[in-house]
């Protein structure tokens, strides 16, 4: 919204009072009702109260997808709900990880608790009166691969440039050839 700071609050009324006259279903530019919603409820004095309608509108998405509902795929959401779910939660999101990343979001005191989980369940497996059966060790793919970044100074919070997910180049004798199936291409 490119508003200007000074009165603030009558321009965004004039702007919002603009979009939710032209806010038509087949229109082309037609914004979520939802954070319209939001954002006309909200005492709008600044850029910042802006933002923060829009983080509630998208909180209290969040909060209601996790409430279960019988017999309903979609969690019981709406379309609307739906589309703002999806920022939150989908894949093209600036918050998605991978579910393995987990521990590394975690805040020390949390992390080190997970930590800690983990090796008392390492200790419980060695000492087991029982042997463990014997096991094999597998490979597999995850069911979505994902493109590898390369970390600026080492830091997977800097993530750089995509790199394409090829045999090693230096080991390929030329020009590595891209992976076709799955993670490897072991296919």
């Amino acid at each position: 919204m490119a508003l200007p700071e000074e009165n603030f609050s009558e321009h965004a009324a004039v702007r919002l009072k603009k979009l939710a006259t032209t806010n038509a279903p087949n229109a082309t530019n037609q914004f979520n009702p939802l954070v319209l919603q939001f954002v006309s409820k909200a005492a709008l004095t600044n850029k910042a109260a802006v933002a923060r309608a829009y983080g509630q509108a998208l909180h209290e998405v969040y909060e209601e997808s996790k409430k279960p509902v019988a017999g309903s795929p979609a969690g019981g959401l709406n379309a609307d709900q739906r589309q703002l779910l999806e920022l939150v939660t989908g894949k093209e999101s600036p918050i998605w990880f991978p579910r393995r990343d987990t521990p590394e979001h975690m805040s020390r005191p949390d992390k080190d608790r997970y930590g800690g989980l983990v090796a008392n369940l390492d200790k419980m497996a060695a000492n087991a009166t029982n042997p463990p059966p014997a096991r094999a060790m597998v490979l597999a793919d995850l069911p979505e691969p994902y493109s590898p970044h390369i970390f600026k100074r080492g830091s997977p919070a800097r993530p750089g440039d995509l790199v394409p997910r090829a045999f090693v180049e230096v080991l390929s004798g030329g020009e590595p050839k891209p992976f076709e199936h799955g993670a490897g291409g072991w296919n």
